[in-house]
């Protein structure tokens, strides 16, 4: 929008200011009037321009190439337009390498090096953390990335296990580590050549404490004292006993660590009145 000055005006405007800045330059006399050659419509100033000439006076013309401010000895503080800013340090999830496919018997144990196999490029290897979900197979990590795998007495096939790599930073890496349990067949029980004891044998694995043979011959016992201690001599997870047995019919279980089983090499079974089985064998005369 502009400014609209009349003519009147715009002469008086002239009378008044063209002899002072005639005095200014040093002259001497009055400045001839003669030679103006005034419009003669109203003379429109806009306002646009009238705002870029003050901030021509203060140095920064518009529309000029002229950089922003700039502070004593020449630094520009102009604020750096945005995604400019340095974006810092970033963070990168851990790296796996392939794990091997474990293979164990029922009952048996190993342990997996992992150290070798994983990596961060920003944290160290002790940071990094490892958690997973087993269902059969069971795993312990003592804190050194050395993997216990334990493979179960009682089951048998494959496992995948995904187990989560964790760095500092939160971020994760997965890796699906196989295993696989092959089922270990001990003899049903029988007894010896010369007529004599009754062997029972059961895979309890050689990470068993105690195994105890209880049933219906020693009254149930499930004590160490009362009950029928096996071994495992060769620490192969194979635990027997020998128990010289009457002819007849008995039932009996395991006691591995605490925890009943039945004889699962034994197909004869009977409900044990709480929801499982006992295993029952029948001790024949001995007819040398």
């Amino acid at each position: 929008m502009g400014i609209a000055i009349g003519k009147a005006a715009w002469l008086g405007w002239l009378a008044a200011v063209v002899p002072a800045l005639w005095a200014l330059a040093g002259c001497q006399g009055a400045p001839d009037s003669g030679g103006y050659d005034l419009p003669a419509a109203d003379v429109v100033i806009d306002a646009a321009s009238a705002k870029d000439a003050k901030l021509g006076d203060q140095g920064t013309a518009a529309g000029s190439d002229t950089p922003g401010p700039q502070a004593d000895g020449g630094q520009d503080l102009s604020t750096p337009e945005d995604g400019e800013a340095d974006a810092g340090p970033s963070n990168t999830p851990p790296q796996w390498l392939a794990l091997p496919t474990v293979t164990l018997q029922q009952g048996t144990s190993t342990t997996l090096d992992l150290g070798p196999l994983i990596s961060d490029a920003e944290d160290p290897k002790s940071a990094l953390k490892l958690s997973w979900s087993a269902k059969q197979v069971a795993l312990k990590d003592p804190g050194t990335h050395q993997l216990l795998v334990v493979a179960p007495t009682t089951w048998f096939g494959t496992e995948t296990i995904a187990i989560l790599l964790k760095d500092q930073g939160g971020l994760t890496a997965t890796q699906d580590l196989k295993v696989t349990v092959q089922e270990v067949k001990a003899e049903p029980p029988q007894r010896t050549k010369d007529c004599g004891a009754t062997v029972f044998a059961i895979v309890a694995g050689a990470a068993a404490k105690q195994v105890l043979l209880s049933g219906s011959f020693n009254g149930w016992a499930s004590t160490p004292d009362k009950a029928d201690v096996l071994t495992d001599p060769t620490l192969s997870g194979n635990w027997t006993v020998q128990k010289k047995l009457q002819a007849g019919v008995y039932q009996y279980k395991f006691i591995v660590d605490g925890k009943w089983m039945a004889d699962k090499n034994n197909p004869n079974q009977t409900p044990d009145g709480f929801g499982g089985s006992n295993s029952v064998i029948e001790v024949s005369p001995c007819t040398p």
